[in-house]
């Protein structure tokens, strides 16, 4: 092919990319090289919470949660009460929640975050609120949301204000605890191990009603069996 009829090839090529992309419509043989890549290809990058420093504090439309990974006695502080964190730790910041985060220790702190932001971005609710101070005012004591909730009771008279949990820290000692019982006293599921599912206490649903969570211990040498489930929390084997 010479470069004259070359050119007019790419001419009436481009032109048609550019006619329907007025359509909001592309070729996937342009996109493709970005899309499917040879690798993972995360946006996401890590990042440290170093000694000293703070999240102001803040709310937001959306839940979060955090799972504790790494470093001992940052906290997060939710709607006037501290948490301070320990490795294993599940803690949650539900949708409109007062909460900032500090490390006082002298010691870098690893969590990972997870929000329901793209149904939040979907339904055009995404905003924010900054507070007037570094730290929301404190309220209440470390530990009371889960000594109020969080032992198989609940204050008399008491009613829930919204579908999240009323404790937002969920300490990794209790949780382990709960999966070694269950691996002490039975034979895994042949397709979780031993598994639960994160509750709020007061409805038996999930701590945020847009976001669910769950601990799993596998046995050594244990694999897990093929699962389907339409719903994450569904126990139901097709």
């Amino acid at each position: 092919m010479d470069d004259t009829a070359s050119n007019t090839e790419r001419t009436i090529r481009e032109n048609f990319y550019a006619k329907i992309d007025a359509y909001n419509l592309a070729l996937l043989w342009e996109r493709v090289h970005s899309s499917v890549t040879s690798g993972p290809n995360s946006p996401a990058k890590p990042a440290l919470i170093l000694p000293g420093e703070v999240a102001p504090a803040h709310r937001h439309t959306q839940s979060a949660l955090r799972f504790i990974i790494e470093g001992k006695g940052a906290y997060t502080a939710v709607e006037g009460e501290r948490a301070v964190m320990e490795p294993g730790d599940f803690v949650i910041t539900s949708n409109w929640a007062w909460h900032d985060h500090d490390n006082e220790t002298d010691q870098p702190m690893v969590w990972m975050d997870g929000l329901d932001t793209p149904i939040i971005r979907l339904l055009d609710a995404n905003f924010t609120e900054m507070a007037d101070a570094d730290r929301h005012e404190l309220n209440r004591p470390a530990g009371d949301s889960l000594a109020r909730y969080g032992a198989y009771m609940l204050p008399v008279d008491w009613q829930p204000i919204s579908r999240n949990s009323p404790v937002f820290a969920y300490p990794y000692a209790r949780s382990r605890e709960t999966l070694m019982t269950m691996a002490r006293n039975g034979d895994p599921d042949p397709c979780h191990g031993h598994k639960m599912r994160f509750i709020s206490p007061a409805s038996g649903d999930a701590p945020m009603p847009t976001i669910g969570a769950f601990m799993q211990l596998l046995p050594e040498a244990f694999t897990t069996g093929p699962y389907r489930s339409v719903v994450a929390s569904s126990s139901r084997r097709v």
